[in-house]
């Protein structure tokens, strides 16, 4: 038979005024400078007010975000990736394997027929795999720049040749973080129902020490639970004490000449 063509989820919800007098679907009005200025805020009231099957999913997300019912994150003694094994391996798997190994323990924890109707499901898992760095991944960006003094900006305004040079600052004379890259890895749940969430807390950390176990290291003792508050910035490296603000750049790469006005 011949193909049939499926709409976007969303493009049921209304079109939005093209250039041209042409009407765009809302999944295509990014392409068109006129409709994408349309697209304001007003577009979840749209989707809100249709009671298309397919837009039901789009409908609970919004209606959940409006009510503020943020997915709760699971809180572990630690979900910053260091150098140890197990972290490196945890790192290294898909965010669905580490899904299926929770699902898997979740079943094994049911022991009455009140835990198999709180078991998890797949839609309850939420795994963030996230990197944080300065630009240049593990790497100090500063070291790759280079600086000029203050005392010398006025031989700036020197004919190129007797230009003074720019060079690198030793790291123990400003304020850096310890570490440049860091890597997380969190647990959300999505429902809202209390024995779900604590059921991911439990299995999360089993599964947590399980991964420990594989690689000999010494096992967490700490409880694994949800967590009612959401950072919204990862907790900020400790820094030496030194302060000194570095001079100003210059990108010229030559030399002064002593002997020059």
């Amino acid at each position: 038979g011949e193909d049939t063509f499926a709409p976007p989820p969303g493009d049921e919800a209304g079109y939005m005024a093209g250039t041209s007098c042409t009407k765009m679907p809302i999944s295509q009005a990014m392409a068109d400078p006129r409709a994408y200025l349309m697209l304001t805020d007003n577009v979840l009231d749209q989707i809100m007010n249709t009671d298309e099957p397919e837009l039901r999913p789009a409908r609970m997300l919004i209606k959940r975000f409006r009510s503020h019912e943020i997915y709760k994150r699971i809180r572990a003694p630690q979900n910053v990736i260091g150098d140890a094994a197990w972290e490196k391996k945890l790192w290294g798997m898909k965010e669905s394997e580490i899904v299926e190994e929770i699902l898997r323990l979740s079943e094994a924890d049911m022991d009455d027929e009140d835990d198999a109707a709180k078991t998890l499901k797949e839609d309850d898992i939420i795994i963030e795999k996230r990197k944080i760095h300065h630009g240049m991944k593990d790497k100090n960006p500063v070291n790759f720049m280079r600086f000029l003094p203050k005392e010398l900006h006025r031989r700036l305004l020197n004919a190129p040749e007797h230009l003074p040079t720019a060079r690198q600052i030793p790291e123990a004379s400003y304020r850096k973080p310890d570490v440049f890259l860091q890597r997380t890895v969190r647990v959300y749940c999505r429902s809202v129902d209390g024995a779900r969430q604590r059921r991911l807390g439990r299995c999360y950390g089993e599964f947590v020490r399980r991964l420990q176990e594989s690689e000999n290291e010494e096992r967490y003792s700490a409880t694994f639970e949800y967590c009612e508050d959401l950072p919204v910035t990862p907790p900020r490296a400790s820094v030496p004490a030194v302060s000194q603000t570095p001079p100003s750049v210059s990108q010229s790469p030559n030399g002064y000449d002593d002997a020059s006005p």
